[in-house]
């Protein structure tokens, strides 16, 4: 009975709103060059000038204590830019650090001043914490709470985060959540545990349905063909199998929120037949999703699922007298959608206006100088000239100079690209140009905090993440393991759902899925041989999982619930970014993107569909 009332509140707790757990600590704290002393006139200086954004040895003279241990302005600046120290540094508490109000009480609680004194002048209009006791007792805070590590987690706590962080809660993931001690203890463990990739076992599902080639004989080998619609079983139940058993959950879950912002889909005939290119593309999310963007925005653009899904494939040099022009496909996407948005950003995702209006990042003649840069490229195995369906999907693509365009190229922020370069060259200095541009860090941590924890997230939480991004406190820009941490460590994901009234987002269907079959520890039919024909090959046994009734069909659950992996309808997601559902007036600004899937169909198909599967459904062998 216990046990069965505790899988009730579980299911409570995950199937409708994703809410956050609790946990405020400190992981920063007024002794900023590490000396072991707070001092007004060295660690208070340090705050005070970073807050007027001096950098460099402006930043640090005559401003370090006696045996400073950060002792650069590259260390000073790394330390003061974490998220933890742009939310402490909020001392006031309007979500915004500022000089003139923030660091003067710093500054002042480091010369000992108290009562009145302390905070007269110095609180801003939007302040929450107004009064001398509150700002001290904030300030004394990394002195007198526990430390991330000390925190005792509760059941409900750790449900919390392990909704956000994985692909639902289970009794025995809330217990080893529990038993580590920390959010962060777990953190660290699961971006070490082993990768759950996803082609060679759609491979290996596939070999075992007896596939046969064209002259009907035994297919042995995965190399024997290019690539095949028959194993989109084999890739939806691998998938299935990994996020209902799968150890590495946070790394599936990043992977999930990764391939819902660089979108590909095989809904158009060629990807649906090209299932091991499909696993090959989740593979490249999974393989980054604790790496670099750099290095994750280059696999992308080089990978073939996504070369044929938006154009870069073969994609070629202008000819006039053959009619071509590059194709501008990918090179608007890779702007739009997987970079830098389409207006100029402040660091906290808002947008910047010039005479009340957006400023464009970029127009339709960077969209073009894109484009040339985004030409000969090819399969790594074929000529060019051959049929696009005899490619390898899995391999990355390699250049092809012949059809590439050498011509100089402007690209953003006035940065140009000299004439007779590499296809490589180029392709390098173009993603390095995006990547450095400044919208890349509130724009890709805006979208990773709503797929993970809330639709509408604060713009100071917004700012904190994208200043992780641009920095993780060595100097590294783009390192997704620290901003994957720190969006699941922030204070507004911890504690948002207690302060901010629209905290919160609507669970999309596969997750609403995913929780329950999790708590319900869903099992998989066990099947032989050809799927359809059930005719055996000697090649083993492999899982079959019963979804409702559409056991058969894991491919087409989009189709009944509006989401199935790497099937979006286009590629703007499964729903917009942006969407605001009928009736919220966009006025209050708001959005709540999950609802554009929460049609009436939708909605009554996924509670059939659970109904089905919890009440009717009976797993059997064979």
């Amino acid at each position: 009975m216990n046990t069965l009332y505790r899988q009730i509140q579980l299911i409570l707790l995950t199937c409708f709103v994703l809410m956050s757990g609790n946990s405020h600590a400190m992981d920063c704290s007024l002794d900023v060059d590490g000396n072991g002393q707070q001092d007004a006139l060295t660690d208070g200086l340090l705050i005070i000038r970073h807050l007027f954004n001096l950098t460099g040895p402006a930043l640090i003279q005559n401003a370090l204590g006696v045996n400073a241990q950060r002792n650069s302005p590259e260390q000073i600046t790394s330390y003061l830019n974490t998220a933890a120290c742009q939310h402490y540094f909020d001392v006031d508490g309007n979500q915004s650090p500022d000089a003139l109000t923030d660091g003067l009480i710093i500054i002042r609680k480091l010369f000992g001043i108290t009562g009145v004194a302390l905070t007269k002048d110095a609180i801003s209009q939007n302040a929450t914490r107004t009064t001398a006791t509150e700002i001290i007792d904030w300030l004394d805070a990394d002195n007198q709470q526990q430390r991330p590590e000390q925190i005792k987690l509760n059941p409900t706590d750790a449900a919390r985060f392990l909704t956000q962080a994985t692909f639902g809660p289970t009794d025995e993931s809330i217990d080893q959540l529990i038993t580590i001690g920390s959010y962060q203890a777990w953190l660290r463990q699961q971006m070490v545990e082993p990768i759950s990739y996803q082609l060679k076992p759609t491979q290996d599902y596939w070999l075992k349905n007896c596939p046969l080639n064209d002259d009907g004989q035994l297919i042995n080998h995965p190399s024997e063909i290019a690539d095949t619609w028959e194993a989109r079983l084999g890739r939806h139940n691998v998938w299935w199998k990994t996020l209902l058993h799968g150890e590495d959950q946070l790394r599936q879950r990043v992977a999930f929120a990764l391939s819902q912002i660089f979108v590909v889909s095989d809904q158009p005939e060629m990807l649906g037949n090209s299932q091991f290119g499909m696993a090959s593309y989740y593979d490249t999310l999974l393989k980054h999703s604790f790496g670099n963007y750099r290095e994750l925005l280059e696999d992308v653009t080089l990978h073939p699922a996504m070369g044929l899904y938006l154009g870069m494939l073969r994609n070629q040099k202008a000819n006039a007298v053959l009619n071509i022009r590059p194709d501008e496909n990918y090179a608007r996407e890779v702007l739009q959608l997987f970079s830098i948005g389409v207006h100029e950003l402040n660091i906290d995702g808002t947008i910047i206006l010039e005479h009340g209006q957006p400023i464009p990042t970029y127009n339709q003649q960077t969209v073009q100088e894109f484009a040339r840069v985004f030409t000969g490229w090819n399969y790594a195995d074929v000529d060019w000239h051959a049929w696009i369906g005899h490619g390898n999907r899995t391999l990355p693509m390699i250049p092809v100079e012949e059809f590439h365009d050498r011509n100089e190229k402007q690209l953003l922020n006035g940065t140009r690209l000299a004439a007779n370069k590499t296809a490589r060259a180029e392709l390098n200095a173009a993603l390095d140009n995006i990547f450095n541009h400044p919208n890349v860090g509130p724009f890709i941590s805006k979208q990773l905090i709503q797929r993970l924890i809330t639709s509408n997230p604060t713009s100071a939480y917004v700012a904190r993440i994208a200043r992780v991004f641009n920095n993780n406190g060595n100097g590294v820009r783009g390192d997704l393991a620290a901003v994957v941490s720190a969006i699941l460590l922030d204070e507004e994901a911890r504690n948002g759902h207690k302060t901010i009234p629209t905290f919160g987002k609507l669970k999309e269907p596969l997750l609403r899925l995913s929780h329950i079959f999790r708590v319900f520890d869903l099992q998989p039919n066990i099947k032989e041989g050809s799927f359809w024909e059930h005719q055996s090959c000697g090649r083993g046994e492999y899982p079959a999982y019963v979804i409702g009734d559409s056991w058969s069909h894991l491919p087409g659950l989009g189709k009944e619930i509006g989401q199935a992996v790497l099937q979006a309808p286009s590629v703007f997601n499964f729903y917009r970014p942006d969407y605001t559902p009928p009736g919220m007036s966009g006025e209050t600004g708001l959005i709540a993107p999950e609802f554009q899937l929460a049609t009436e169909n939708f909605v009554i198909n996924t509670a059939n569909l659970i109904n089905y599967s919890i009440y009717w459904a009976k797993p059997t062998s064979g």
